[in-house]
């Protein structure tokens, strides 16, 4: 349960990144679409891509929110 907006938002947002690593390519195409309208770049990401390639751009990612980019 989000307390204010801003919780709120950033719930959305986890739960979006969250999808790019879902087994369903619709559900990784839409969270992308979502992110993509946010202007959340997932630099290197493909939603068509192997797991692989999906999973070492999440990484990416993740390394690069939690060094604070």
């Amino acid at each position: 349960t989000a307390r204010d907006d801003g919780s709120f938002a950033q719930a959305v947002l986890d739960e979006n990144l969250a999808a790019l690593g879902d087994r369903n390519a619709a559900v990784r195409v839409t969270a992308l679409t979502w992110l993509s309208q946010k202007n959340v770049s997932v630099e290197g990401y493909d939603p068509m891509a192997t797991k692989a390639q999906r999973r070492h751009a999440l990484k990416q990612l993740l390394a690069a929110r939690e060094a604070g980019r």
